[in-house]
């Protein structure tokens, strides 16, 4: 009888603990920009956009290191303008857990160029990016 109570105890502590009470509340996802084109991780080939169009990255990321995505190089503004940069922290909240950045560009006119990105931590000078993420855009 003992026992069983104890079985019985011990099944009910384990369930209360993985119940969802210690997460933050789910974030409701927001309706669909109609000018974004799908985001992208990486791209072999260059990504194609209709001038007007928006296009995102979504990048791996982790702050807690100290690391960010920043631009390699300037921008061709007549061509892509940046329209901006987030982070969105992991699903599952752990210490020390990276997350996403996502940068968003629109397309401006039509043309062809390069959007590099390094990821590197911004108060180091003449170091080697951890990270280099190179995006070839042809706007048409």
């Amino acid at each position: 009888m003992r026992r069983t109570a104890l079985l019985v105890s011990m099944l009910c502590f384990c369930l209360g603990c993985s119940t969802n009470q210690n997460r933050p509340p789910r974030r409701e996802k927001m309706h669909p920009d109609k000018k974004l084109t799908p985001e992208y991780t990486h791209a072999k080939s260059p990504v194609r956009v209709d001038v007007g169009k928006r296009l995102a990255f979504r990048l791996k990321s982790n702050p807690t290191t100290g690391y960010k995505w920043q631009l390699a190089k300037d921008l061709d503004e007549s061509v892509v303008k940046l329209i901006d940069t987030k982070y969105e922290p992991p699903k599952r909240m752990m210490p020390g857990a990276g997350g996403e950045e996502i940068w968003t560009f629109e397309a401006v006119s039509k043309g062809r160029t390069t959007i590099k990105l390094k990821y590197c931590r911004p108060w180091e000078k003449n170091i080697m990016p951890a990270k280099k993420m190179t995006f070839t855009i042809v706007v048409e």
